[in-house]
């Protein structure tokens, strides 16, 4: 027994120590995209504030695009203070681990299962093969991206499943999870709702006023000095009326993208019906009994799913296929697959069946690994050299990457980035970040 669970253990772990041995290969200690606005400007403005109360103020309320990143800000602050300089190969690294914790909770939530499920370990394997994978490249090495997106999920999923744990311990702890989920990006407040539902559910009505207290005071907090003119999307710039743009096809697509390329929806669609019809069976399976914590961290991400289609779908249906979301999709492959674990081995009366189940379904997930990693690692190796020639290029006064053309054979992920000017560093955050010796380029 303990070699077998040796071995199951060993097979977890190799998808993980690929995956973080190929994102350390590609750190690098350049700002992408959003982090001359987002970090570099941030700290510029913060590092010129006279008290410290100015300084904790412009945390909470510094906003960048539709969200207020407090959790990111605090952190950017947190390393100026520490070390006078920014560096961003260690901010990546930071975000790029928190989904180890992410990894563990999920286990957690699978172990506590109420469901009589056999094997819980080996059918536990293909989880690791599905979340540490490349598909989701561009929200890796990227603080502004990783510090929002990866964050919100650890800490809306914790604090979902702390709730569904009786402790008044585990109580306080999911209290402290909301307000980081929350902090780390908009939608943490999808996670009041929820928690609203499950108190009700379990009958705490006591947790249910502080857990609603908590939640105001956050929402207050998060709106003081909210601009709500703030939307990429929307033509008016205003967030409000991403309400009148919910898209059910993009929401679909969003939920399903894991399967898609970069250009076709119709694929993702389909699954992301297939997987929304799976979690209206689970509702009459009653699953929010059986599994509360797996149950509901599949309506966060559907509640995500239609959010994003409000705020995003004027951007065109094939933005939801885009890698940075696709995160989503993967967590939302990895819940239902857990539950449909539960509802299958009932069928399969005897270890050897289901031991040969579990194995094909590992076969199919090291597939759908290999596969993610040969096309992301590309993706992000190319992502990682385009940023240093374009921060070279900029240094030595060259013409912008971004106005030159690419190889032939270039990847289209890749060209309609360099067509975006996504390699051309923003000129005057980058000026005045080197000027205040926030940051110092590495080449």
């Amino acid at each position: 027994m303990t070699k077998r669970k040796g071995l199951l253990s060993g097979i977890i772990l190799t998808p993980i120590l690929a995956f973080y041995w190929m994102l350390a290969r590609e750190t690098v200690n350049i700002p992408f995209l959003d982090d001359y606005s987002g970090v570099l400007g941030f700290l510029s403005g913060w590092s010129r504030l006279g008290t410290a109360h100015e300084r904790v103020i412009l945390i909470f309320t510094a906003q960048h695009n539709e969200y207020k990143l407090i959790f990111a800000n605090a952190l950017y602050a947190l390393q100026y203070l520490l070390f006078g300089h920014i560096n961003f190969a260690v901010l990546s690294t930071i975000g790029n681990l928190l989904l180890l914790p992410l990894f563990l909770v999920i286990y957690r939530m699978w172990t506590e299962d109420g469901r009589a499920i056999s094997d819980r370990l080996l059918f536990f394997v293909p989880v690791s093969w599905v979340l540490f994978q490349l598909q989701y490249y561009s929200l890796l090495n990227w603080p502004m991206s990783s510090l929002q997106h990866i964050a919100v999920v650890i800490f809306s999923l914790l604090s979902i499943y702390l709730l569904s744990r009786e402790e008044q311990r585990a109580y306080y702890l999911s209290l402290v999870s909301l307000l980081l989920a929350i902090a780390s990006s908009g939608n943490g407040f999808f996670v009041v709702p929820i928690g609203c539902v499950m108190l009700l559910q379990f009958r705490r009505l006591a947790r249910l006023l502080s857990w609603l207290a908590t939640s105001v005071a956050m929402l207050a907090l998060y709106l003081y000095r909210y601009n709500f003119l703030s939307s990429q999307a929307r033509s008016d710039h205003s967030v409000v009326s991403s309400l009148h743009h919910i898209s059910p096809v993009y929401a679909l697509s969003f939920l399903g993208a894991s399967i898609a390329r970069y250009g076709a929806y119709m694929p993702s669609a389909i699954l992301g019906g297939f997987l929304f019809a799976v979690f209206i069976y689970a509702i009459k399976d009653k699953l929010y009994a059986t599994s509360p914590a797996i149950f509901y961290s599949i309506c966060f991400i559907m509640i995500t799913a239609l959010a994003v289609s409000g705020l995003r779908s004027d951007l065109g249906i094939t933005q939801s296929l885009v890698s940075r979301y696709r995160i989503y999709s993967n967590l939302l492959l990895i819940f239902v697959y857990l539950y449909g674990v539960g509802k299958i081995q009932g069928q399969l009366r005897t270890p050897w069946t289901r031991r040969t189940a579990a194995a094909a379904i590992v076969f199919l997930t090291i597939g759908f690994n290999l596969g993610s990693n040969y096309a992301g690692f590309k993706l992000l190796r190319a992502r990682t050299a385009l940023t240093k020639e374009g921060l070279y290029r900029w240094e030595h006064d060259q013409q912008s990457i971004t106005a030159s053309p690419g190889p032939a054979n270039e990847d289209p992920v890749i060209l309609r980035q360099r067509e975006s000017g996504n390699y051309a560093p923003e000129d005057e955050p980058l000026r005045e970040a080197i000027r205040l010796h926030i940051y110092t380029s590495p080449l």
